[in-house]
């Protein structure tokens, strides 16, 4: 009878993480630092440990031959860390372009090697974004969520850019982390992401 409770028990935990991940990876994508902390809050139980960690990074991101500018010119890089820790463990890491302080980027580390399959592919079943495999753990969104018009000042020919999702994977299955999934939405120019997203 303990052991079919037990047994029972770890089902449950199984199904539970396995529902919230696909939400907690790209759903995020676009959103702010307050609404991932508050939605992540509402969607992990008490079951579970669960901490946060915010970094600010400044990066000198700019070089100018004038050598009479003395400006220093830097870029921030946001982060928040989230850690999940229970019957399987999970870290993630938001990253936000503080211009407009929205999530543009996710890492997410997976320690439990029997659960990371399950996971992938719910994230890939995600109808909204309608992945597209590119290559061996390679996956690109055939529904852009940013575009770019503007004008090029060598050519003053109009250029458009779209920004995609893109989804990758690094297995490590002889580490502690077992695998990690990398989420970003590139720019690129239209005609190529037509061109990878084509049936």
């Amino acid at each position: 009878m303990h052991h079919f409770k037990m047994t029972r028990q770890l089902l449950i935990w199984t199904f539970f993480l396995s529902s919230i991940i696909p939400s907690l990876g790209q759903d995020y994508l676009g959103d702010s630092r307050a609404d991932i902390i508050n939605n992540v809050r509402g969607l992990v139980d008490s079951s579970y440990t669960l901490s946060f960690s915010q970094t600010v990074v400044q990066i000198n991101s700019f070089y100018n031959s004038n050598k009479n500018d003395t400006v220093l010119h830097f870029d921030t890089i946001a982060t928040l860390k989230v850690s999940i820790d229970g019957f399987e463990k999970i870290e993630l890491e938001y990253f936000f372009d503080t211009f407009d302080n929205l999530c543009d980027s996710i890492v997410i580390k997976y320690y439990c090697s029997k659960c990371v399959d399950k996971h992938i592919k719910d994230f890939l079943a995600n109808k909204d974004r309608k992945w597209k495999q590119l290559g061996t753990d390679n996956f690109i969104s055939r529904r852009q969520t940013t575009k770019s018009i503007k004008k090029d000042p060598t050519t003053s020919q109009t250029v458009t850019k779209v920004g995609s999702p893109q989804l990758q994977i690094k297995r490590t299955p002889d580490k502690s982390v077992c695998a990690t999934v990398y989420f970003s939405v590139p720019m690129m120019s239209k005609d190529k992401w037509e061109q990878l997203t084509k049936k």
